[in-house]
Order: structure tokens, then sequence, then C-alpha cells
């Protein structure tokens, strides 16, 4: 069995570290893998009157263009920030949180900071229209963040490249460690040789336009229109049956689950133990927890081509990515040639082996060993 020598870590959030609501589950995942083998002391900034206030104040100044990031509200930040970390171990931990570590970390403790892009990838990727002077802040908040870090955990090789290009970090602080599947392993297999004629594809997610809904939608209607062999249903979690609009009966909405909540926690892992395929054409994404999640409950992915989905989803061996501007006929395409050329169990398998030997937080916890050891 593996040793480690135990480490006091500060783990610097915004919010209590064991809601599962907060970044899909992710930060209280990596607390519960952190503390696995070390103490971890929660440093957490607190939404109090006074960051209200301050907000507001930047809010009216500026014309109602800053609210996160105006001058009062920094200022606090700054306070707040050196409150807490007056405590903490010689390690600190944060996932996220550049615009507040440029503020100022003291030089006497090691700092690992963890994300899952850089700023500037996200400009016109996922934000566009930002204030410019905003713009330039939380720029400069990023590089001042990565040069202070004394080492950088990037969840994918995207972003690592990123950080190099844009930011100039240097490779050899930055360490690429996927996030793990954020779900109860409940995992018992597949019978495929059950799969007669219905097959259930998967969609999760919370953003209709970037996830690709649409998409979706169309390509499980042009599965079912390709051919008359199978039965194709399509069921959406994340959000409820949108109204005015008519849906095929293939397709099914369950709403948004919180996993938070015992019951519909149960009701997410579910759907993921009844479906066959997971669909998600999503148009930007950095690190979709949900890809590890489906290859946990054995899933092959069918997604777009961006991002850092790559370093989740290997093309033709756990899913296939197609290239961005791909329609649902294209996908529902890619899914008959992969069940025609009798791939889906090889497929499958393939995915829930990526699962076991990277998607998972006990590996995230030995890589982050790693991490550490090089401190």
């Amino acid at each position: 069995m593996q040793s480690f020598e135990k480490q006091k870590i500060g783990f610097i959030a915004r919010q209590d570290l064991r809601d599962r609501s907060n970044w899909s589950g992710t930060v209280a995942a990596l607390a519960e893998a952190v503390a696995s083998n070390h103490e971890v002391e929660p440093l957490i900034i607190p939404h109090d009157f006074l960051e209200k206030l301050a907000r507001g104040v930047d809010f009216l100044l500026s014309g109602g263009r800053l609210r996160n990031h105006g001058f009062f509200c920094r200022r606090y930040a700054a306070y707040q920030l050196n409150r807490i970390l007056s405590g903490g171990g010689d390690i600190l931990f944060s996932p996220g949180q550049s615009d507040l570590l440029a503020l100022g970390v003291p030089g006497d403790k090691k700092l690992i900071y963890l994300s899952d892009a850089v700023f500037r990838s996200m400009i016109d990727y996922y934000w566009s229209g930002m204030d410019p002077k905003m713009e330039a802040y939380l720029d400069s908040a990023e590089a001042k963040t990565l040069e202070r870090a004394d080492a950088v955990i990037l969840s994918s090789e995207w972003a690592k490249r990123d950080a190099m290009r844009f930011y100039h970090t240097p490779e050899e602080k930055i360490f690429v460690i996927p996030f793990g599947a954020n779900l109860r392993d409940e995992y018992r297999g597949k019978d495929f040789a059950t799969k007669k004629n219905e097959i259930k594809l998967l969609l999760v997610g919370v953003d209709w336009e970037r996830k690709g809904i649409d998409i979706a939608i169309d390509a499980v209607l042009a599965l079912n229109s390709m051919q008359s062999a199978l039965r194709f249903d399509l069921t959406i979690v994340g959000f409820s049956k949108p109204a005015g609009r008519t849906f095929s009966d293939a397709v099914h909405f369950a709403g948004r689950l919180n996993k938070n909540v015992p019951a519909e926690y149960d009701r997410m892992i579910a759907y993921y133990q009844a479906s066959d395929i997971f669909l998600l054409p999503t148009k930007a994404e950095c690190s979709a927890i949900v890809f590890a999640e489906a290859a946990e409950y054995g899933m092959p992915v069918f997604t777009h081509r961006t991002g850092g989905v790559e370093s989740y989803v290997s093309d033709g061996v756990t899913g296939r990515c197609l290239e961005l501007g791909a329609t649902g006929e294209d996908f529902a395409r890619a899914i008959l040639a992969m069940l025609e050329a009798g791939d889906l169990e090889r497929y499958a398998k393939a995915a829930r082996e990526k699962y076991e030997a990277e998607m998972n937080w006990t590996a995230w916890g030995a890589s982050f060993e790693a991490v550490l050891a090089k401190l």
C-alpha cells in the first residue's frame, strides 16, 4: 500500500466544501480526494453583508457595468483573503479563484492552483461582450495567479496548451489531471445481448444552446427515421419540457436534479444505469464531468471536438468526437455506424476502462500526491 506524508492543506473556496451543487459537485469531490490522505482546513470566503454592500457601490459607481470586480469589491475581497489565509497550513489549494489569489498570497505558503481553463481561453468561447476594464483585470489576475502558483493543476491538455500559449506558464509546473465522476459508482455492467430493438440515449446539461440540445433532439428523430429495426429514445436531464413547444414521444425531459437531495441523486444514477449511449453535442466545453460519469456507467459518448473534450473522450475508442458544425443527422449517422459495426459493447468497455484508469477521484488523489512530492 502506498504511504503518504500527511500534510495540513488549506482549501480555499467560496461555499461549504460538502455542497454538491457547487461546480457540479467537483469542489466537494476534490475536498474528499485531498482529505483521504491529508488534513484539510476549509478556508471559506463568506458572502456577507459588507460584500453585498461593496458590490452595490461598485455597480452604482460604474453605471451598472461592474458588480463583482469593481474597486470596493476587490478591496473587501483582499481583506477577506488576508484574514482567512492567516490560518491554514503551509500549503494552500485553490480550485479557481484567480481573481482572489491575484490580490496576494503570503510568500511563506506553497500555492497549488487548479482550473479547467485559463481566462483568455474563455473569451469569445464561453463569454462575449465583457466590459473591457473587467476583462483586462481578470486577464491580469489569471497571469498573476499562474505566475505566483508553485504548482498548477489543469484538467485537460487543452487548458495546458493555452496556459503555456497565453501566459507562458512553465511546462514543468503544470500537471494535467482529469476530473473524476461525481456520482456513486453503482455500475453493474450492461447486458447488450438484450438490446434487441431499443436503444436509450442520455443527455445531461443545463445550458440549452451551448450543450446543443436541439442538435441532440434532431439526432434522435433522424435515428428513428433512418431505419426501422431499432427504437431510439432520448432522456434529457437538466430541463423540464419547454412550454409552447411540441416534441416527439421519443424525447423525454427529466427536469433539473439536485445531487444534494437523496431522492434526486438516486434518480440521476438510475438514468445512467438504464441508458446505453451518452449524447452531448456541446459547442463549448472545458472539462464536462458528465463525460467521466458516462464512462463510469459504461456509456460511449458522442460529442463535438472542442475545448478539453478529448481528454475525456477518446475518438473511435470510447466514443466519437465530431467536428463543430455537425448536425443532428451527422450524429445519427455516427451512432448508426457504431451499431452496424457491432462496436457498442467494445466502446462501452473501453469507456469503463478509461474511467477506472483515469477519470475517478482515487486516481486524481494519487496524481495529487505527485504534485505535493514535486513541491
